[in-house]
């Protein structure tokens, strides 16, 4: 046949070209995708932007507790006391040696009125109990802030030294806020400033950094913390502090040794304000901001 190649071989050679075409395209199209990916992926000309980030919202719910705030650490000169005996109460603020001065009230009525009786020679309380209505003030006195034990009989009208009661006394230093003097000989306190030192036969509770401590065979160990104050009674430490048993005041916490045993809630204790304890069998009392205030179980 003339005209060079046959029909089929023609259709043939055709369907070749066209393959080599196509494959010649396929490739082309790879080759770009590989040179972007080599190059980060952004087409020329662009910059490359990080990952976007997103945010929520507040993720708490709605329903939520509510949480309390911590007391703050009571200034020295702050510092409270208290000491209930029926219808007789006695109460004091500490003041300090070379600043504020201290108060000692007494009251009759449970508390609805008081009267200053402060010694005059004191500068500084660092206890405070009563006996038969009687008062008895562990006190910084004189312009050398000497510790001493004072006592009266006559409802504040004089006060007189007992070396005798000091001598078995336990209360903060005055010269050393560090040490707690526990019958006439220091003891390292759990902290620098201790404050509601407290004893009862034999047992030492004291409130550091807003940390309840127990002094219990010569060692001191943690009762609980966000105590706001405490009282020592029956060889116990009573311990007022703010939790999740009572949100919208304080909780009473008795301890044993180490042992808790729950005593109530105070809903209407302000735990950010200055506060004393004082536990008389089934009679506990706090003293916060200007209330006396009682838990219920």
């Amino acid at each position: 046949m003339r005209g060079g190649f046959s029909t089929g071989t023609g259709r043939s050679r055709i369907a070749a070209i066209v393959a080599v075409v196509v494959l010649a395209a396929i490739v082309g199209v790879l080759a770009v995708f590989a040179l972007q990916s080599t190059r980060g992926g952004a087409p020329a000309g662009e910059t490359m932007s990080p990952a976007p980030t997103f945010t929520f919202g507040d993720r708490t719910s709605p329903n939520a507790s509510p949480t309390q705030t911590s007391a703050p650490a009571t200034a020295a000169a702050d510092e409270r006391f208290l000491a209930i005996e029926g219808d007789t109460m006695w109460r004091a603020t500490a003041g300090q040696c070379g600043g504020a001065a201290p108060v000692v009230e007494m009251s009759t009525d449970a508390g609805s009125t008081w009267r200053n009786l402060t010694p005059a020679d004191a500068r500084q309380v660092l206890g405070l109990s009563t006996f038969d209505g009687n008062g008895e003030v562990i006190a910084a006195t004189g312009d050398t802030c000497e510790p001493t034990a004072l006592r009266t009989y006559t409802a504040g009208v004089a006060w007189e030294s007992y070396p005798d009661v000091l001598a078995g006394s336990t209360y903060a230093s005055p010269a050393d806020p560090a040490s707690i003097i526990v019958s006439g000989s220091p003891v390292a306190a759990p902290c620098a400033e201790p404050r509601s030192v407290r004893t009862s036969r034999g047992v030492v509770g004291t409130v550091c950094n807003n940390t309840a401590y127990a002094y219990l065979d010569n060692t001191w160990s943690e009762l609980t913390t966000d105590a706001i104050a405490l009282d020592a009674v029956s060889g116990a430490v009573v311990v007022a502090h703010t939790s999740p048993d009572c949100l919208t005041g304080v909780t009473v916490t008795r301890y044993t040794g180490t042992e808790p045993t729950p005593e109530g809630c105070i809903p209407d204790a302000a735990p950010t304000t200055p506060a004393a304890l004082s536990v008389l069998g089934p009679d506990t009392v706090l003293w916060t901001a200007d209330a006396l205030l009682r838990p219920t179980p």
